[in-house]
């Protein structure tokens, strides 16, 4: 489990985040949803202490993280940033290989047994095809699901995304957030995504984390966070919100009608 106790944290004397606290368990997938600028990025490095907490702390499997060893915690933890274009041409397989890092030395070169155990992985998320593909030649969505291939490598027990759907088209979407869901049920990891779409976090996330302001904020289940007076009172819109029914499945959708 991944919790988060009464953390705080101000940027230049204000508030970005006040006493917020959250868990997600094993095969859990939490949302963080908020508006722009609200602080969701800036939570998740705190999270993994990439930020220092002000006061508070996060906890895994009821450790303070403070006291787990660097490499110890991201053999554990694996981050996905938001996906950004390369400067450099590299291969994919090299791309997800260099996932490994935290767990050889420094200056240890990969071997073939890295490269096979690289190439299993993307196997497992059904990007094996790209392998040999340069990141520079490759669509969004590629790049993002080979980013998730390299968190994967390590096995990690806690998957954290930081806006992992954004700038895709309907199909890469779709195929990242079932991905995402796949991985934290059949690979029995707690997830943590942030994202800006609320639609997605009822589709895939058991919990939802509302930012509201500092100090406000929502914590628990999809459908009771995600609903319209909160809507109203985070991203300061009216919504409509229902669900329709598919294949044995229902999906929800949200549509915003006027701001206030």
């Amino acid at each position: 489990m991944l919790e988060v106790k009464n953390g705080s944290f101000s940027f230049r004397d204000k508030k970005i985040h006040e006493d917020i606290s959250f868990s997600v368990e094993s095969s859990e997938v939490l949302a963080i949803l908020g508006p722009n600028g609200i602080g969701k990025t800036t939570l998740l490095k705190c999270i993994m202490g990439l930020l220092p907490w002000q006061s508070g702390a996060s906890y895994l499997d009821g450790k303070n993280i403070k006291d787990i060893a660097t490499k110890a915690f991201w053999s554990q933890v694996s981050y996905v940033p938001q996906a950004k274009s390369l400067t450099f041409s590299m291969k994919a397989l090299d791309m997800v290989v260099l996932g490994l890092v935290s767990k050889k030395s420094s200056f240890a070169m990969p071997n073939k047994e890295d490269f096979e155990l690289a190439y299993q992985c993307m196997q497992k998320i059904g990007v094996e095809h790209l392998a040999d593909k340069s990141c520079t030649n490759m669509s969004g969505g590629e790049f993002q699901m080979v980013l998730i291939a390299r968190a994967m490598i390590n096995k990690p027990s806690v998957l954290i995304l930081d806006e992992p759907e954004t700038g895709l088209d309907f199909r890469n979407q779709l195929i990242v957030l079932n991905t995402i869901h796949k991985l934290a049920h059949e690979e029995k990891l707690s997830v943590i995504l942030n994202t800006h779409y609320p639609t997605h976090a009822l589709q895939i996330a058991d919990k939802s984390l509302m930012l509201l302001s500092p100090g406000h904020y929502k914590f628990g289940k999809s459908k009771e966070v995600i609903e319209p007076e909160l809507m109203k009172s985070a991203y300061k819109v009216e919504v409509l919100m229902d669900s329709v029914n598919s294949k044995d499945c229902s999906y929800h959708y949200i549509i915003p009608t006027a701001t206030v």
